[in-house]
């Protein structure tokens, strides 16, 4: 299979009633998660010079996700407060990233040639990455931005020109307005639109056809990841290990893909944490 890289966000969920963190954040996630499925992943990224990043430097080693051009700031890494109520994660406080919204990106030509030797490219508005989105888009194949659930219609507008595939969380909304929402993404100019809707399933817009996925019932445990491992798994069966472009006929694919993203989303629910490697503090 082709690459996939995670650009942006790693943080440490700390549940305070386990006495356990566990590493996490959007754009590792999916490396993270890309590997899982058997594909090879890299991630880069900014670390604080603390036990949270140096935790989330070692678990990527451990999983074997490269990370050869990560930078350690000095600083604060990010890290959110969780506990779980029901199976479902709740965010008690968080540092919003830590320091790198004050750090800023900074892409120098090794980055670049870096970059482009993967075919996906992954990032999110957690990441503080805008300004040097369309730098990243002259070196990838296909770029994936994930709007989380706090986008704007102006946001939208800005970001998606610059996107192959656009992606929300959209379990605040009902089908008639994840639907609005994506065809609105697809008219911005991403190719690929996807919300994700937790115990709804999903929804793909591509070309102005909607796909609707269901999701599998899982013994959770937590649902902390459970998103990001949707979208990881759709990416690499759609264009790591068929092969496609956002532009191709992904008409029969796409279906098959969100299956399998149902499938890895739901094994993940069992899991705790994003992906496990609990470590007690």
């Amino acid at each position: 299979m082709d690459k996939l890289l995670g650009i942006g966000d790693n943080v440490v969920d700390v549940f305070v009633e386990r006495g356990k963190m566990y590493p996490g954040g959007n754009a590792l996630n999916v490396s993270v998660y890309g590997k899982m499925l058997g594909a090879e992943t890299g991630y880069l990224g900014y670390f604080g010079n603390d036990s949270y990043g140096a935790l989330n430097r070692r678990v990527l080693g451990e999983v074997g996700v490269d990370c050869s051009r990560c930078r350690v700031m000095e600083g604060e890494s990010g890290y959110t407060r969780v506990k779980v109520e029901d199976g479902e994660r709740v965010i008690t406080s968080a540092n919003q990233g830590g320091d790198l919204k004050r750090q800023g990106w900074e892409l120098v030509p090794e980055d670049l040639a870096y970059i482009s030797g993967y075919k996906v490219i992954y990032s999110g508005l957690n990441s503080y990455i805008e300004p040097r989105l369309r730098q990243i888009r002259k070196y990838s194949s296909i770029l994936a931005y994930d709007f989380s659930n706090r986008f704007t219609e102006l946001y939208l507008r800005e970001i998606c020109p610059v996107c192959d595939v656009a992606c929300i969380s959209a379990g605040h909304l009902d089908l008639e307005d994840t639907r609005g929402i994506l065809r609105k993404m697809e008219d911005f100019g991403a190719v690929l639109a996807v919300g994700t809707r937790g115990e709804e399933g999903a929804v793909v817009c591509w070309k102005g056809r909607f796909y609707e996925g269901k999701a599998e019932s899982a013994a959770v445990k937590d649902t902390m990841g459970a998103g990001d491992a949707y979208l990881a798994a759709l990416l690499t069966e759609l264009f790591l290990r068929e092969g496609h472009f956002p532009e191709d006929n992904l008409d029969g694919a796409i279906p098959g893909a969100m299956a399998s993203a149902a499938a890895f989303a739901a094994k993940i629910c069992g899991m705790e944490g994003a992906f496990g490697y609990g470590t007690q503090f």
